[in-house]
């Protein structure tokens, strides 16, 4: 494990993860108990190629070691007709005049458009990493930010029971079985985060909840799209005791500012390693290679990047003094 690095596909080149899929394919075959051989016509021509080309929009996600692809995620944002409903594909062991629950439940407030965590996997020697954790925040992170969805689901096959109880802790719950209990699906309900933000001409608002509580659960919240930032990127991150970041990172552009709210651990830049706790706040230009674990305690911190020497302002030469007044101030 030379260089773990994770990559947003922005080229619609999905060809380097075909034998990731396919090893996926073989994997859910392994662990099925109800019809094994229906996964023996799915591959990355029939899933994953075929889901990047019908949907409405769609992210990759690819983990690499020292450039070679060794896990991902794949997520799409689906538009919902009455015969999708209803829509049982030819690898779907269903017999003919069979009256199964297809991909989608039969709810009258069904939204028009879903999100779809569709694909997530990893090699064996990468597990246990918490890369399965961090792309699962990156694909909701990336779903909830369509303003028009509100509900996404993944799709478990049977037998994958692991899988399964993974999804549950990171938020979603049981919705139905998939042709006759061939797929299990679980859903998440987008809705409460997003009545947490509030627009305004010259502002915007979240809520990201508590650190002890929402933010434990999520792991990680990213600011950027949410309050619609042009300059800046701020993300709130919560690491429980013992866990640490799965690899080491540099930028090309951004320097980063990590500031301590709660707990201790060790910072790494460059090899260097060092005690961080409450009220540390580290600046790591571009090219530093850092690394960050919770010790003893959950860490809860926030981090800010923005490109390295784009400040050319600050509060002194920037602000400007106004004479109106908030209603706590004195006329």
């Amino acid at each position: 494990m030379a260089n773990i690095t994770i990559e947003i596909v922005t080229d619609g080149n999905i060809e380097q993860c075909r034998d990731l899929c396919n090893e996926l394919m073989a994997f859910q075959k392994s662990k099925a108990t109800i019809a094994p051989e229906a996964f023996d016509s799915m591959n990355f021509d029939t899933r994953l190629k075929s889901s990047f080309k019908r949907s409405l929009h769609s992210q990759l996600v690819v983990v690499k070691d020292d450039e070679k692809p060794v896990g991902y995620v794949f997520s799409t944002i689906d538009r919902v007709s009455d015969g999708d409903k209803s829509y049982i594909p030819d690898w779907a062991p269903v017999k003919i005049g069979e009256k199964v629950v297809g991909l989608y439940p039969d709810w009258d407030d069904l939204p028009e458009k879903v999100g779809c965590l569709s694909q997530l996997y990893f090699r064996d020697e990468y597990r246990g990493m918490g890369l399965g954790s961090k792309l699962i925040g990156m694909a909701m992170e990336w779903l909830g930010s369509f303003p028009d969805c509100d509900l996404a689901f993944v799709y478990i096959s049977n037998g994958n029971d692991d899988a399964y109880d993974l999804y549950l802790r990171k938020g979603f719950v049981y919705s139905h079985d998939v042709f006759g209990g061939f797929i299990k699906a679980a859903c998440h309900r987008f809705k409460n985060d997003k009545e947490d933000i509030k627009m305004g001409k010259n502002y915007d608002v979240m809520n990201i909840g508590t650190f002890k509580g929402n933010l434990a659960e999520k792991g990680r919240v990213m600011a950027r799209q949410k309050l619609n930032l042009t300059g800046s990127e701020i993300s709130f991150n919560y690491t429980p005791s013992g866990q640490y970041t799965p690899f080491v990172h540099a930028h090309k552009l951004n320097e980063e500012v990590y500031i301590v709210v709660s707990g201790s651990g060790k910072f790494m830049v460059d090899g260097e390693e060092f005690a961080i706790q409450e009220g540390s706040i580290i600046r790591v230009a571009p090219a530093g290679e850092r690394a960050i674990k919770a010790e003893n305690e959950d860490l809860v911190y926030i981090c800010i990047q923005a490109q390295a020497g784009s400040l050319t302002q600050a509060t002194n030469d920037d602000g400007i003094i106004l004479e109106s007044k908030a209603s706590w101030m004195e006329s």
